[in-house]
């Protein structure tokens, strides 16, 4: 699974919208029909988010919550193998780079911020 955090999503369009604006697209020989892929460079499965979010909620509720993860089977042919994560090879750094913006928010810091905003728990 890719992910992006929608405050990354965000800054990117700001960036791409200034540099319009700025003309400075024309100038470093883009296009407005450019394509920028942005996504956190590592890939993660459902079951990984879903086990990253149960540790950030007890971690962040010092164990008072507990959330327990349950994989339903509904007897449906599996399409994704763990391993297959790993055949998504796409390089983010040039879209970095041209937006000129720094490092992306991991999935970890976005549900570490949206748990600790609904537990009313002071965010950083």
């Amino acid at each position: 699974m890719l992910y992006v955090d929608v405050r990354d999503v965000a800054r990117a369009f700001r960036a791409y919208a200034e540099r319009i604006l700025d003309g400075r697209v024309e100038k470093e020989g883009g296009s407005l029909r450019r394509v920028l892929n942005l996504f956190y460079p590592e890939p993660y499965t459902v079951l990984e988010i879903a086990e990253m979010v149960r540790d950030v909620i007890r971690e962040v509720s010092g164990g008072a919550l507990e959330p327990r993860i349950e994989v339903v089977d509904q007897g449906l042919p599996s399409l994704f193998g763990p391993e297959d994560k790993y055949r998504f090879r796409v390089d983010v750094s040039r879209t970095l780079g041209f937006l000129g913006l720094g490092r992306l928010i991991s999935p970890r810091e976005s549900i570490e911020y949206i748990v600790r905003l609904r537990l009313g728990k002071k965010t950083g």
